[in-house]
C-alpha cells in the first residue's frame, strides 16, 4: 500500500492509503505501530468531518478506487 494523501488534524496524522493491485482505498491514522486502518474517530477524539474535509476522497474515487469499509 502507498500513501496518497496525508493531513494532520489536532496533532494526529491521517492518510488515504491506496492498494493499486486491488484498486482499494483505506482511511488510516498514524500510530506508534504505523498506519492503522481499523479505528474509530470518536475513540481517538477526532471529528470525522474535519478529516473528510481535509483529505481528497473525491479524486481517489474518480481514479477508480473503492473505499474499504
Amino acid at each position: 500500500m502507498r500513501e496518497y494523501n496525508t493531513v494532520e488534524i489536532s496533532g494526529r496524522k491521517f492518510a488515504i492509503l491506496l492498494d493499486d493491485e486491488a484498486m482499494t482505498a483505506y482511511e488510516a491514522v498514524w500510530t506508534e505501530n504505523g498506519w492503522e486502518t481499523d479505528f474509530s474517530y470518536p475513540a481517538i477524539g477526532i471529528n470525522s468531518l474535519d478529516v473528510a474535509g481535509a483529505l481528497d476522497f473525491e479524486t481517489v474515487k474518480k481514479m477508480g478506487y473503492t473505499f474499504s469499509v
